[in-house]
Order: C-alpha cells, then structure tokens, then sequence
C-alpha cells in the first residue's frame, strides 16, 4: 500500500516530488509526524524533563555512629553527686570522644567543617568531639546517652545549608508604604495651603 505525504503549505506542485512511504500489506497505517505535531509534544514534554533534571536530589540519610562503634573512643570513670557508695566505687560515667580524622571517610570535609563549628566547645586540640554523660547509674545506660548526643550533633551538621537569596533593597511592601506616606504628608500640606490661604 502506497501512502502519499501532502506537501507542505506554500510549496509549489511542480518540479517537486513528494515521498512515498511503503506499508507492508495488512499493517497498521502509521503516519509520519507533521513538524507542527512535533513541536506541539516538545513544547508538552520538555518543561517536564527540565523540571525533573533540574530538581535537587534528595541527600541520603546520615550514616548512624553504632556501626562504627569501633572507631569511637570510650573512657569510664566515676560519677559526682549523691548516690552512695555506689558511685564512688563503680566508673558509670562516660566520656565519648570522636577523632573527626578518622570519620573523613564515613562524614566528608563538609560536615566535618560543620562539627567544628558547631561544636567548638567540646573540640579538643587534637581534633576530638567530646561527649559525657552521668546521668544514670549504669555504665552502658550512659554509654548510649553520650552515644545519642553525639549522633544527634551528626544529624544537625550532615544537611546541607540551604543558600539564601540577601536581598539589597527595599521589598514592594516597603515601597509601597513609602508612597502611601509621601502621599498623605502632600495631601496635609496643601489643606494647610488652603486653610491659610489669602482672597
């Protein structure tokens, strides 16, 4: 079966031949796509493609701290305040230190900058986050609280900061309150003109 495409709009019958598409017998009709019919679907689906590679990917969830329990740094010793002589003689408290050096791996430069900043105040000199705890009278009771603490540190440092447009003038609000108060300052002005005006 012999199909026979309609020349464009504006081109003359003669001295031009138009193509011919050949169809197995018994095959469905299948018409090449018109240009305005091609245009029409890029126009449909290509703000749609644009949307979808241009969208931010989700970040992956922080890794969790209990996994690398072996890189982490446990020291035990005795708790203050009241509790008898089971304090003085049981270490329950708890001093977890993290070596950021060593989690360069697992976190990367940019959270771990974060930690830093965050964290200066549990920062030691050789570059460990320290976390304590002695709020129960069990030693692995304690163990997980300083371990919460600092999982909780990682959680807040490991998104990435959102970046703010500043803005460097004033906002239409602002604008539009300026014009509304030139205008009533004007409007007083000439009722006093015309209060105090001469015949």
């Amino acid at each position: 079966m012999l199909l026979r495409r309609a020349l464009p709009r504006g081109v003359a019958h003669s001295g031009v031949r138009a193509r011919i598409y050949r169809a197995p017998d018994n095959a469905p009709l299948r018409l090449p796509p018109s240009a305005h019919a091609t245009r029409g679907l890029a126009r449909q689906v290509g703000p749609q493609h644009r949307a979808a590679d241009g969208a931010r990917a989700p970040s992956p969830p922080p890794p969790q701290l209990k996994a690398y329990n072996e890189r982490l740094s446990y020291s035990f010793t005795t708790s203050s305040g009241p509790g008898g002589q089971h304090v003085n003689r049981v270490a329950t408290r708890v001093e977890l230190r993290l070596a950021l050096p060593d989690f360069a791996d697992v976190l990367g430069a940019p959270v771990l900058a974060r930690l830093r900043d965050r964290n200066g105040g549990r920062l030691s000199k050789r570059d460990e986050l320290l976390f304590t705890s002695q709020a129960s009278r069990s030693q692995s009771a304690n163990a997980a609280d300083a371990l919460r603490k600092l999982q909780a540190a990682v959680d807040e440092a490991w998104p990435e900061p959102k970046e703010r447009n500043m803005r460097t003038g004033p906002s239409a609000t602002q604008k539009q309150r300026g014009v509304s108060s030139k205008r009533q300052r004007g409007q007083k002005k000439n009722q006093r003109r015309g209060a105090g005006g001469f015949d």
